[in-house]
């Protein structure tokens, strides 16, 4: 169920992506280095490595040195779960990447599109890569703090749990 509904969301971002094309514009290279520069970025549960989605959470800095510093949520299959690498972005703004493991040593390259409320990642030939709400999106770099869905649901269950305690104990009026 959980892979059906993923994959019906990476459908409609790849539509999405496709009809925002005709009517939203890249990122300029200003642009880019303006969202990204000493940043730190993290995915929504999807993002795409070796052309295939990888259901997983991604968190990488970029470094105002042009230095990249990335780690998935959790362990990919034949990846390792963090690389370094270098990044620069062209004239016309596409963003690339070169990792240490991922992508093989080989430039990955994307569009940036800003759509106010998230950062939409695009290959050249205008395929859905990966998305980013505005509220991931950290000065500094915060790699190490990328959590898991399952430590999320966790943490979250931890709070409701502390707060169901709290209102036992709180006095009935």
């Amino acid at each position: 169920m959980k892979r059906k509904t993923l994959f019906l969301i990476a459908l409609l971002l790849s539509v999405c992506t496709l009809s925002f094309g005709a009517t939203l514009q890249s990122l300029d290279k200003k642009g880019v280095m303006t969202a990204l520069q000493d940043k730190t970025i993290t995915t929504i549960p999807m993002a795409t490595l070796h052309d295939k989605l990888v259901m997983s959470r991604i968190s990488i800095y970029f470094g105002a040195d042009g230095k990249l510093e990335g780690k998935f949520a959790r362990k990919i299959e034949n990846d390792p779960q963090s690389d370094t690498g270098t990044w620069t972005v062209k004239n016309d703004g596409l963003l690339c990447a070169n990792w240490q493991h991922w992508g093989a040593g080989k430039d990955m390259c994307v569009y940036v599109y800003d759509t106010k409320n998230s950062l939409i990642f695009a290959n050249p030939a205008g395929y859905f890569d990966s998305l980013v709400l505005s509220r991931f999106i950290k000065s500094g770099n915060h790699v190490q703090e990328i959590k898991s869905l399952e430590q999320m649901k966790q943490m979250r269950m931890q709070r409701m749990m502390t707060k169901e305690k709290t209102q036992e104990k709180a006095p009935a009026q």
